[in-house]
């Protein structure tokens, strides 16, 4: 007999002597822990399913990153000042 079937069945033994309305909570308790187990490998594959094929090459793409770096300006606007130039500010 596995590990984990003896040790459910050591805890029937502790709790067949619980009230019904106790067992009941008990197994509702236990459905919902196990249903919220499969909604959670449920979507997490999902997930990784509603990605495939996201990162497509796409011709407006390749228009948008021209632009970009057509439009980059960084360090082309800065104006380095030598010490000397300065005003003593």
């Amino acid at each position: 007999m596995d590990m984990s079937l003896k040790l459910a069945s050591s805890y029937f033994d502790m709790l067949k002597s619980l009230s019904d309305e106790a067992k009941l909570h008990l197994i509702k308790m236990l459905t919902d822990s196990i249903l919220k187990k499969e909604a959670k490998n449920r979507t997490g594959n999902g997930k990784l399913e509603d990605l495939f094929g996201v990162w497509a090459d796409d011709p407006e793409t390749d228009h948008m990153e021209e632009n970009i770096r057509k439009e980059r300006t960084s360090n082309r606007t800065r104006k380095i000042v030598s010490f000397d130039e300065c005003n003593g500010d």
